[in-house]
């Protein structure tokens, strides 16, 4: 019961991310005039969440029976974290830039 209770809220608190994710993704696709680092981060990212969507539901179908399922869910985890960070870093940079 404690476990269902963790991964149902683990599962609520992924939506809005994966979400926002997403439409960075759909949103950097539909800007023309974008910088080609931003667009590769972008399509990083969009990437990433899908391998974290698959990790994720291996490991919830597997019951977190297999470490290394669960250790790879949590690196790429931290490498879409990674990404979105470079991502907003050279967004911000980008536009300090274009104001100049």
């Amino acid at each position: 019961a404690q476990l269902c209770k963790i991964m149902n809220s683990h599962i609520a608190g992924v939506v809005p991310p994966t979400l926002a994710t997403l439409t960075l993704v759909v949103m950097v696709w539909r800007t023309s005039a974008l910088h080609p680092l931003l667009r590769k981060l972008a399509n990083w990212s969009g990437l990433l969440v899908l391998a974290q969507i698959g990790l994720g539901v291996m490991t919830f179908r597997l019951r977190l029976q297999i470490e290394l399922l669960t250790v790879s869910h949590q690196a790429v985890g931290a490498a879409l974290l990674g990404t979105l960070v470079a991502f907003t870093v050279i967004a911000l940079r980008d536009r300090q830039f274009a104001k100049a």
